[in-house]
């Protein structure tokens, strides 16, 4: 252990919920500092070298905010000489939102009120030569101006977890594990103004996360009411092959093929062909019950 950070966090009576104690998100980091959020929204500044800390900021006390029943869960955003933080709210009072800070020096730059809870990390992409910040709230996804928080355009979906970019269609599809299944919408319009376009709505189709290769779909998801992996057709949301031996989970794109890790534990390599698949390898977790995406580093 080169360095260990704790802070004294009292947690509300009710609030959050027992399986949220502890940090929820992801630390961001770039080359000089670490940024983290606690599930009560403590937000962190940390020198990434010795592990003190640069600056720091507490939502809750500063603006009365009442945390969402599961805590905050959205891992901060470098975005050039700014951290993007996505709170959110408990739904009952214009609190949250998001809160943009100078990297450097903590400085609150802006902040965007929102009446929904964001559990999933926002995201930048650009879309006809302007950047958008990406947003999914416990009711829609949401593109704003990154620098200022304008409002660009909304499309309502309930309960979406992070939306996939599709470039050459000018295409988002949705995961969600609603009732409502996954979607996909396409952006109409110009800079000047979006609207959004529903693509195809799949309520038989649950997508905790999936990842795009080759503008083909994967999941370790639901279909039909069972737990299966599976492609997506993001033409039409039709479902192209699945194989009923994985447990629903979470996937990593790994140079045109994919790492699949599902909550019984199962760890596998994945390749693609047409109309199927291969599992190139695979071994069993001793741990079960995985809410999160496999990562690599240096190959690894």
């Amino acid at each position: 252990t080169i360095w260990r950070h704790k802070y004294a966090a009292r947690i509300p009576e009710g609030y959050p919920a027992p399986e949220a104690l502890g940090p929820r998100a992801t630390p961001t980091i770039n080359k000089l500092r670490l940024f983290t959020v606690g599930s009560l929204g403590h937000l962190y500044c940390i020198n990434k070298t010795d592990g003190d800390v640069l600056w720091t900021f507490d939502p809750v006390a500063e603006f009365g905010l009442k945390p969402p029943q599961a805590g905050y869960a959205a891992a901060p955003l470098i975005f050039y000489d700014r951290v993007i933080f996505a709170l959110g709210s408990d739904g009952a009072q214009e609190t949250g939102g998001l809160l943009v800070f100078h990297q450097a020096t903590g400085k609150l730059l802006w902040r965007q009120q929102t009446l929904e809870p964001i559990d999933a990390a926002p995201f930048v992409v650009d879309i006809d030569d302007k950047e958008h910040l990406i947003l999914a709230t416990s009711t829609s996804v949401l593109g704003l101006d990154p620098y200022m928080g304008k409002f660009l355009w909304k499309f309502d979906h309930d309960h979406p977890s992070t939306p996939i970019w599709c470039r050459h269609r000018k295409m988002f599809i949705v995961p969600s594990t609603s009732p409502g299944g996954s979607a996909a919408f396409a952006l109409e319009g110009d800079a000047s103004r979006y609207t959004t376009h529903l693509a195809w709505r799949k309520p038989e189709l649950q997508m905790d996360q999936a990842v795009l290769i080759s503008e083909q779909l994967y999941a370790a998801g639901v279909v039909e009411g069972k737990s299966a992996l599976f492609e997506v057709d993001i033409a039409d949301g039709s479902v192209v092959w699945n194989d009923p031996s994985f447990d629903r989970g979470y996937l990593l794109s790994v140079d045109g093929k994919f790492l699949v890790i599902d909550r019984g534990g199962r760890l596998a390599m994945v390749s693609t062909a047409a109309g199927g698949h291969v599992v190139q390898a695979e071994s069993k977790l001793q741990a079960e019950g995985r809410w999160a995406p496999p990562s690599m580093d240096r190959g690894r």
